[in-house]
C-alpha cells in the first residue's frame, strides 16, 4: 500500500497495488485492455485513483498501473513510496523492477530469459519505450517475496531489499543508490528450502515463510556478539 498527496486538492489516500500475470497467451501482457500481465493500482474500496497514469486513456483500463509484466511474485512498497517487484522470467531473465506509472516492461517483446521447449531467446533485450530490469538476477533465481528492511535492528540493512527465491532457495540483499542496485549478498541457499514469503514485522524482526510439503516459517534476528 501507499499513499499519495495530489494536486489539485492535496488529498491524501491509500491506494492498493496487486500483481497479475500474462497467463498462458502471453501476448495479453501488452494489451491494454486486459488485466494479465500488469499492475493495478486500486482505492481501499476497490475503486480507481483520479491520478492513475491511463485514466484519460480511452483505449487503456483505468485501473493498470503498469503494462508489460509477466509473473511478479515479490511486491513492496519502499518508505520513500516507491513500488517495486521481483519477476519470474520465462527460463532465466529473473527481474527486479522499479514500478513507475504508465511505464511498460516490455513482455514479451523484451525479455532476458529463453523459451522452455527451445531454449532460444525470447524477444529483445530491450527496446525503445519500454524499460529496463534495475537488476537482473543470476541463473534459475525463480523470485517470491520481497521487502524492505526499514528496522532500526537490522540498522547495517536499512533501504536494503530482501528477496526470496524458490527453486534456487536463496535469500539476497539488495543495496539500492536511488534506483540502483550497488551491491548483492547471498544471504541463505539451500539451508531452509523454497523460500515463499519475506516480511519484515513491526517489532523488527524478519520472518521467512518456506514453500515445501513440511513448510516452515522462521524467524530472522540480528546476530549478537
Amino acid at each position: 500500500m501507499w499513499s499519495d498527496t495530489s494536486p489539485p486538492h492535496q488529498q491524501t489516500y491509500t491506494a492498493d497495488s496487486l500483481t497479475l500475470r500474462d497467463a498462458p497467451r502471453i501476448s495479453r501482457a501488452q494489451a491494454r485492455d486486459d488485466h494479465a500481465g500488469a499492475t493495478l493500482r486500486l482505492t481501499a474500496t476497490g475503486g480507481v485513483p483520479h491520478d492513475n497514469p491511463f485514466v484519460d486513456d480511452a483505449n487503456t483500463l483505468d485501473e493498470i498501473y503498469t503494462l508489460g509484466n509477466r509473473n511478479i511474485q515479490g511486491l513492496t512498497v519502499r518508505d520513500n513510496g516507491e513500488p517495486w517487484a521481483s519477476e519470474h522470467g520465462p527460463r532465466t531473465g529473473d527481474e527486479l523492477n522499479y514500478l513507475q506509472a504508465g511505464e511498460n516492461y516490455g513482455w514479451p517483446k523484451v525479455s532476458l530469459g529463453n523459451d522452455y521447449a527451445t531454449n532460444e531467446p525470447i524477444g529483445a533485450d530491450s527496446l525503445p519505450g519500454m524499460v529496463d530490469p534495475v537488476y537482473v538476477f543470476a541463473g534459475r533465481f525463480a523470485p517470491s517475496g520481497l521487502t524492505e528492511v526499514a528496522s532500526s535492528d537490522f540498522a547495517a540493512w536499512q533501504g536494503d531489499l530482501l528477496a526470496g527465491g524458490l527453486a534456487s532457495e536463496t535469500l539476497i540483499r539488495l543495496t539500492l543508490n536511488d534506483q540502483e542496485v550497488t551491491q548483492e549478498e547471498v544471504l541463505l541457499q539451500g539451508q531452509l528450502g523454497r523460500i515463499r514469503a519475506v516480511n519484515q514485522s513491526p517489532e523488527g524482526a524478519i520472518y521467512l515463510l518456506t514453500d515445501e510439503a513440511q513448510g516452515a516459517l522462521y524467524r530472522l534476528i540480528p546476530q549478537t556478539e
